[in-house]
């Protein structure tokens, strides 16, 4: 089994203000997981993986903001 983590949101550090915690502009944060059970859940995984990623390409990190797109 492999367990696949990712973060997005509150890329700064967590100031505490007045006993208050403060994210600064960024209020959210969301922790995703998906987990392949075998090698063919896996696979199957990183290969959907792969062709979304080429559609979208980058020789940087993915990043979710540059999947919109402004009108």
């Amino acid at each position: 089994m492999r367990l696949f983590l990712d973060e997005a949101g509150n890329t700064g550090g967590i100031i505490d203000k007045n006993e208050k915690l403060n994210y600064g502009t960024q209020r959210h944060f969301c922790l995703a997981a998906v987990v392949a059970d075998n090698t063919q859940s896996e696979q199957l995984l990183r290969r959907k993986y792969a062709t979304f990623k080429s559609q979208f390409t980058s020789k940087k990190e993915l990043k979710g903001n540059s999947l919109f797109t402004k009108k």
